[in-house]
């Protein structure tokens, strides 16, 4: 059993291409857990094995590296640079206690920078940064450096500086040692602090003292006293800094030459947490609603929180779990609190990239994976029997893309469904919904890529191919004004014939009231009996809709009069004779179109305001306010439907990339005459030639 002081769990996180997965590559062979590192280039390396990301050369899913280092356990949680991916990277951070951010030597900080670093911050998370790639021609460490401060603050400090940058790349040295090395014939050698970077490392070495020193008022006190710090007190001052977020110490590296890796394994296991719990992350009892669990704790009962899972039509449910208190065993009885259900442990495992470890336990503070579970998805919590606590999870944004789904095939259509509802299970902000009122079935994601990607995954892993097209948008149809009608059914065979006769009024209730059917017949016009098959006539209008073929919604209908044939008249008369005149009235009573209105927020840059509000206003929004928060402007509309359908392409085109949004029903409302014509004469067309 692994003690959780000796245990680090640390999510690498980045905008996509950073070198993350190099990283980890160089992190693994450094530490021993390889003997020969892969290539991102030739999809051979341990964190990025689907095909989904050898094809496009990128990581896609979270990944679990765990690595021994100096007699800790670093389990590494390599994350997706695409944000559209934002299910895998929030996992990610929930599993670990701290974050490696890492920037390119030559890009400096990009569009996906400044999404993870808010991510980290939500779940306050101590972070560093590695500039990484520092052997790539016009690499930059001063100007990755200016980048960093520029979007994330002064606290972001040097720990490490480069000897030479770009094609002379040759070495670091550590402020905090003084100590330096250089790559000479593939080895890293120890050297005396050249005199060509000694006034350097003197500036930096003083700017990460001064941070230091103002993370407490006793430091700072020794430090005006003495002009500096001593050794213990450095060390403490930066544990401290980086556990309260008040210094981001700044690394290098390049993975390439395998130069800084070293000194950051040994920064994660001198300088990063041991595995702790934020506030936000508390067990609660699941009756009294209390704080029952603060901290990891071997000593209590089982209980874990998974963070990710897999579904494999051979292998089955792996999920992946972050065990919290006591350890979870092959014997012991679990529960899936969150679904109140029993779960039976069929094997107990840790994971590297795709490879399994059989184990007997995993205890508090680490991670693994547990085999062949019934029911359990992300986000669930698992105890034992015995311990009634429940930990909370993310709370993710509502799917902004959608797009209508079918098999290529019209035999795969039960296997396409079973396909998305298991990959539904796999990704939180993966939806699959059948759409009542276009009958279509829908998919959302997060972005076109997310669900190129999760098609893709169904492709391989249940041989379905499909179709994507635009979804149609779930028009209603109401009426504004009130109108009578009369409806009468006869009909004369031979024998019985038919025959149904009411009088009604059509009346428009408040958006959302649906339905109201009210029975004023008196004095027998109409038997009691037939009174139910002139509303159930009336329905089954509704449901087909008048205008244009969508359901009604919002109306009044009051049966007032009527007559009946002791012979001829029956439900079924009755039925025709209530949607004849319900059809009437409907046409009389100032009939319109409803549409869908999403309620939106749009973040981005200040600079992109004024563009954002314009494309809106084209989009026939109703802006309910704006606001601002760290150089980000926060934009909140009422926007239909029909104008969002592509809005997610041309955001990022307005503001390169750096703008997201989401999105939620809020309402239906009124669609615009001139829209509504358009919209109805295209129904009709598309009903003519079917």
């Amino acid at each position: 059993m692994i003690e959780k002081t000796k245990i680090r769990n640390v999510s690498l996180i980045s905008h996509s291409g950073s070198g993350k997965t190099s990283l980890t590559e160089s992190i693994l062979f450094i530490s021993k857990a390889i003997q020969k590192k892969g290539s991102v280039d030739k999809g051979t390396t341990v964190s990025d094995f689907e095909p989904e990301e050898i094809k496009r050369h990128i990581s896609l899913s979270t990944t679990i590296l765990p690595c021994n280092w100096k007699g800790y356990k670093i389990n590494l949680i390599d994350t997706p640079g695409y944000v559209e991916f934002i299910s895998e990277v929030r996992g990610g951070l929930i599993a670990s206690e701290s974050s490696i951010i890492l920037v390119d030597a030559v890009g400096g900080v990009e569009v996906g920078t400044e999404r993870v670093w808010e991510f980290a911050e939500e779940e306050n998370l101590p972070v560093a940064f590695v500039i990484s790639r520092m052997d790539r021609e016009n690499a930059s460490f001063s100007n990755s450096l200016d980048s960093i401060r520029q979007f994330f603050g002064q606290d972001a400090v040097p720990y490490m500086i480069p000897i030479g940058e770009g094609l002379n790349f040759k070495g670091y040295i550590n402020l905090i040692t003084g100590k330096a090395k250089i790559l000479e014939n593939d080895n890293l050698k120890e050297i005396d602090l050249p005199d060509s970077e000694k006034e350097k490392f003197e500036t930096y070495r003083n700017e990460l003292v001064e941070k230091i020193a103002e993370v407490d008022e006793e430091f700072l006190n020794n430090y005006i006293s003495n002009g500096t710090l001593n050794e213990d007190e450095i060390k403490r001052g930066l544990q401290k800094g980086i556990g309260n977020r008040t210094i981001h110490p700044v690394l290098i590296s390049s993975s390439v030459l395998d130069v800084g890796t070293e000194e950051i394994l040994d920064f994660i296991v001198n300088e990063f947490p041991e595995p702790k719990l934020s506030e936000k992350r508390n067990g609660y009892d699941t009756k009294t609603k209390e704080v029952v669990v603060t901290d990891f704790d071997i000593n209590k009962p089982f209980s874990g929180l998974v963070f990710k899972t897999i579904i494999d039509p051979f292998i089955g449910r792996i999920n992946f779990i972050k065990v919290i208190t006591g350890k979870v065993t092959q014997d012991i009885k679990i529960h899936n609190v969150n679904k109140e259900q029993e779960e039976r442990i069929s094997g107990i495992a840790f994971i590297s990239g795709k490879n399994q470890e059989k184990t007997s336990e995993i205890t508090a503070g680490d991670i693994g994976v547990l085999v062949k579970l019934n029911l359990t998805t992300t986000g669930d919590t698992l105890a034992q029997n015995n311990f009634p606590v429940i930990y909370n999870y993310v709370d993710f944004p509502y799917p902004v893309v959608a797009y209508a789904v079918e098999p290529k095939r019209k035999e795969d259509e039960d296997r396409l469904t079973n396909a998305l509802f298991k990959m539904s299970e796999e990704d939180p902000t993966f939806l699959v919904e059948r759409n009542d009122i276009t009958k279509q079935l829908i998919i959302r994601g997060m972005g076109l890529t997310h669900l190129q990607v999760n098609l893709e995954k169904i492709s391989r892993k249940y041989g379905v191919e499909v179709i994507l097209t635009k979804p149609e948008i779930a028009y209603k149809e109401t009426v504004k004004g009130s109108a009578k009608a009369e409806g009468k059914y006869k009909k004369q065979t031979g024998g019985h014939g038919q025959y149904g006769h009411c009088f009604i009024e059509l009346n428009p209730l408040e958006r959302g009231k649906e339905f109201e059917f009210v029975d004023k017949i008196f004095g027998g016009a109409i038997p009691k009996n037939y009174i139910p098959a002139v509303e159930k006539g009336i329905r089954e209008a509704m449901k087909e809709g008048v205008l244009a073929g969508y359901p009604v919604v919002d109306i009044q209908v009051v049966l007032y009069d009527g007559s009946y044939h002791p012979v001829d008249s029956s439900e079924l008369a009755f039925k025709i004779a209530g949607s004849m005149a319900f059809k009437k009235a409907f046409n009389e009573a100032n009939p319109i179109l409803l549409e869908p209105i999403l309620e939106v927020e749009v973040r981005a840059p200040e600079q992109f305001l004024g563009d954002i509000i314009s494309d809106l206003n084209t989009r026939r929004a109703k802006i309910l306010g704006m606001d601002s928060s760290k150089g980000i402007s926060i934009v909140r509309a009422l926007v239909p439907e029909q104008e969002m359908l592509t809005y997610g392409l041309d955001l990022a085109s307005i503001t390169q990339g750096r703008g997201y949004f989401t999105a939620k029903f809020a309402k239906y409302e009124e669609v615009p005459q001139r829209l509504a014509e358009d919209i109805i004469k295209k129904r009709k067309q598309e009903s003519e030639r079917s």
